[in-house]
């Protein structure tokens, strides 16, 4: 039988699990430029980009481009 402290000890650490996940939430914030394009993801070939943006207007954005941000390309889409 465990002792109350491991089962207190144990309780705290699966807290801190669930919690730092819904903090760490907001960061994911920084992927939104000024104009409200998000960033989908990034790409060593720029016409891998262009085929997903042109994707993503198929499924309700409004806008993409591709940004070069050495060594990647960037897709930002505009969300409907």
């Amino acid at each position: 039988m465990k002792s109350w402290r491991s089962r207190i000890a144990a309780a705290a650490i699966g807290t801190a699990l669930v919690t730092v996940p819904l903090t760490a939430a907001p960061a994911s914030a920084a992927d939104t430029n000024p104009w409200g394009y998000v960033a989908i993801s990034g790409w060593r070939d720029k016409l891998a980009c262009v085929d997903d943006g042109q994707y993503a207007l198929a499924h309700g954005y409004v806008n993409y481009y591709c940004d070069w941000d050495d060594p990647y390309w960037v897709l930002w889409a505009l969300p409907a």
